[in-house]
């Protein structure tokens, strides 16, 4: 019997409460390590398209991961979450994430374009149907009670950008506060808000990058 066709587990594992702050900060800060490989190659352009940033950064993370010997969890791109899939249509799939290797349980990550003065852009990116919102209703990570958002900032100001998220994060449900993380010591745009879920869900802590490629508007 393959691992795939193995019984899920009652209860998910939430990987985020057993890896706790230092454990999810080396998983952020291999993303982040990886995303300045990405950089260094000035491969992306201000027409880059989300799925393309997304391959590229993956290819890094491959590599970093390979590197890192402790980190038993297995980087996956674009990984179905089995766990809320429905007797039709597909599951719903998350950009990336870090898989537990014997079970379904995962840290993910989804990817948005974040470009300066871009309103569609932060809409989707806030989006409850294909954006944050996914997290929040449980179509990824409902067990799992941390995650990350990532927002390429493909042209323009990453201060702006930061503005324009800190104040749609704001009018979301509870009113969520966007502020600095401290969890990462070489990477200053990192942030954070915690938001409450619907039982039985748990609450969620969701990390924001802002990846910034210091690209010239085309």
């Amino acid at each position: 019997m393959g691992l795939a066709d193995r019984p899920r587990e009652s209860v998910p594992r939430d990987i985020a409460k057993e890896l706790g702050k230092a454990g999810v900060a080396r998983l952020l800060e291999l993303m982040s390590d990886a995303y300045f490989d990405l950089q260094s190659r000035k491969c992306i352009t201000a027409s880059s398209p989300e799925d393309c940033i997304t391959e590229e950064w993956y290819i890094h993370i491959q590599q970093r991961w390979k590197s890192i010997p402790t980190i038993l969890f297995v980087p996956v791109y674009q990984k179905q979450d089995r766990t809320r899939a429905k007797a039709r249509g597909k599951p719903p799939t998350i950009d990336f994430c870090f898989r537990d290797f014997e079970t379904q349980a995962y840290f993910g990550a989804e990817c948005k374009l974040l470009d300066d003065g871009n309103t569609t852009h932060l809409t989707a990116y806030l989006d409850e149907k294909e954006g944050l919102g996914r997290f929040l209703d449980g179509r990824y990570s409902a067990y799992t009670s941390a995650g990350a958002m990532i927002g390429y900032v493909r042209s323009g100001n990453c201060n702006s950008v930061e503005v324009s998220l800190e104040q749609g994060i704001s009018t979301l449900n509870g009113k969520p506060n966007l502020k600095k993380s401290l969890l990462l010591k070489n990477f200053n745009r990192l942030y954070e808000s915690q938001h409450n879920r619907k039982r039985p869900l748990t609450d969620f802590l969701c990390y924001h990058f802002l990846f910034d490629f210091n690209c010239p508007i085309i």
